[in-house]
Formats: C-alpha cells, structure tokens, sequence
C-alpha cells in the first residue's frame, strides 16, 4: 500500500486568527493528534486535500509531509459548512506502525444474486462498512463482499462470513447482517391483501349506513285497523 502524501504548513498564527481568513487564502485548517503525541495544529492546500481524499476516504492511510518529516494518519472527522456543506476543518489520527488501530473499513459488493437476476428477489443492504482492527502494514482498502452466494430467497451474509486472514481482528459483531435477499411477491401479495381489506370495510360500512336510511324513512303503523273498521264496530 502506497501513502499518498499532503504538504502541511504549521499554524504559528492560529491564536487569535480568524479561520475563515485560512480558507479565504486557499487553505484548510486542521489538527493532527494522537495517544502520547502533543496536537499539532495546521494547514494544507484545500484543492489537494480534496483531491486525496476523494481516494482515501476515512478508511486509507495519508502521510502529512511536515516540516521534512512524514506523519502517518488517517482522516478522522471532517467539519462542514452547514449552508455549502464545504469541507472546513478537518482532524486527523496519527498512529504508530508498531501499535494496532481500529477503522471502519468500507463494503464493495460484487458479483450477483441469483435469487435476485432469476428468482424475483430484492437485495436489502444493512451494512456498507465493517470495524476492523490491525497494523497500519495489515490495513486494506476495502472489504470485498460476494452476492454470488445468495441464490435463494431468504438466504444471508452476515459479518461471521467475512474471512481477512489471521492480522487484521473484525470487530463487528458476527451475527451483524450484511446482506440479505427479500421476496418481492409477497410484499405485493400483503399490499394486496391490505387494499382489498379496506376496500371491504368501506362496503360494509356504506351497506350499513343505506341500511339505517331505509329504516329511518319508514312510518311505523299505529293501529293494527283501518279507521273504517272502528266506525262500523262502534255503530
């Protein structure tokens, strides 16, 4: 694995100075820091930082030149202008060669399902990046993730899967799932059953509603005789 390498100025003038001046100049300001290393505040090229991050993401190591010096590390957080969502302030984590580090590492899915291709299945993706912890000389890339052995509806890849050799320790819980294939029929079968309920109910009630109408409408009879008969029995 190659380092990609930053040029990285101190920042002597940070007390007092505003950082929107260091942005203003092309630059971006930020801190490197570590276990048992005092914080180094800084700044490097914002154009250059952009374009090896775009590479590394979180999850590769870069190497700040400074002051003639490499210093290994990973990007550990970046701060984003609420309104631009730019880049303004980013911190980085440097460790030691000979010490273990944790990282995320993120998920490349290859191949493909064949119990989504033929069977009808959809894909549900509950990871894209796996924690794992080992050497700076044992980290990789990225995690590469087979869909090829899903060929049947229901079937999974959990974290229990993932093999990366005897250096680098997965911390993710292994019964963490990656992967799984879902049946689209019967999600569509329990849209249909739901709609066909509903639309039942709504009968029902309409029916009953017509029902009461009727009833409503209706003139209950108050003497069981016509008033023709009552005369003549009177006479």
């Amino acid at each position: 694995m190659t380092d990609l390498v930053l040029k990285a100025e101190k920042r002597e003038e940070l007390k007092g100075a505003n950082p929107k001046k260091i942005l203003a100049a092309g630059y971006l300001p930020a801190i490197i820091y570590g276990s048992g290393i005092k914080t180094l505040h800084i700044k490097l090229n914002h154009q250059s930082f952009l374009k090896v991050f775009d590479i590394t993401g979180e999850s590769q190591v870069i190497s700040i030149e400074l002051d003639g010096k490499n210093i290994q590390v990973l990007t550990h957080q970046i701060q984003r202008d609420p309104v631009t969502d730019r880049i303004i302030h980013v911190d980085f984590y440097q460790f030691k060669k000979d010490h273990k580090f944790q990282v995320e590492m993120p998920i490349k899915f290859i191949g493909e399902s064949v119990a989504v291709k033929e069977g009808g299945g959809i894909l549900v993706t509950a990871l894209d990046s796996i924690t794992i912890e080992c050497l700076y000389t044992d980290l990789i890339s990225e995690i590469e993730v087979d869909l090829s052995v899903l060929k049947e509806i229901n079937d999974s890849i959990h974290v229990a899967d993932i093999h990366l050799g005897e250096n680098i320790r997965i911390v993710t819980p292994p019964e963490q799932a990656i992967a799984i294939v879902k049946a689209v029929k019967i999600e569509k079968e329990v849209e249909e059953e739901e709609t066909t309920e509903a639309e039942e109910g709504v009968e029902g009630e309409e029916g009953l509603e017509g029902e009461e109408s009727e009833e409503a409408g209706v003139e209950k009879p108050q003497d069981s005789q016509p008033a023709t008969a009552k005369k003549k029995e009177d006479n």
